[in-house]
């Protein structure tokens, strides 16, 4: 699914799995009883933009993320090593007492000019705190970005 929200070929996809919408940065739905439902996008105004297509009837509402960490991050490279940080499918551990809470403080005093350097900076903290080589966290990131799901480009 996450290869077809990435080619254009789908507008969301039901999925608990909050890997494909930080991949792909796409909408997904996570839950859906009831006649009830919810949205997920890791980006606020691709989600906001979505609402607007709802009826009038709809009582959808808006709640935006405690913390946005990959509100507008566009590196797909940036995101997947952010996933891996705090623990999913490709490195359950993550780095020890990172959730999101403590990455949304870590990005503010790490205080990056671009996602370039705010990448090395998270690459080479990942790395140390877990005794991994860049080729361990590479293959990590790699493994979530090119999954044979994900036919992606960076």
């Amino acid at each position: 699914m996450c290869h077809k929200l990435l080619a254009g070929k789908a507008v969301m996809a039901e999925t608990k799995d909050s890997d494909i919408n930080i991949i792909s940065r796409g909408i997904t739905i996570s839950s859906f009883t009831k006649g009830k439902f919810e949205l997920s996008c890791i980006t606020a105004s691709k989600i906001q933009d979505a609402m607007k297509f709802l009826s009038n009837e709809s009582k959808a509402v808006f709640k935006p993320a405690e913390f946005p960490i990959f509100d507008g991050v566009e590196s797909p490279r940036l995101r997947a090593l952010m996933m891996v940080m705090m623990g999913c499918d490709v490195y359950l551990a993550g780095m020890k007492g990172i959730r999101v809470t403590k990455l949304a403080a870590l990005i503010k005093a790490i205080n990056a000019t671009s996602e370039d350097a705010l990448y090395s900076a998270l690459f080479y903290k990942f790395k140390s705190a877990n005794g991994l080589t860049d080729e361990d966290v590479n293959t990590h990131i790699d493994a979530l970005i090119y999954q044979p799901a994900n036919p992606a480009k960076e």
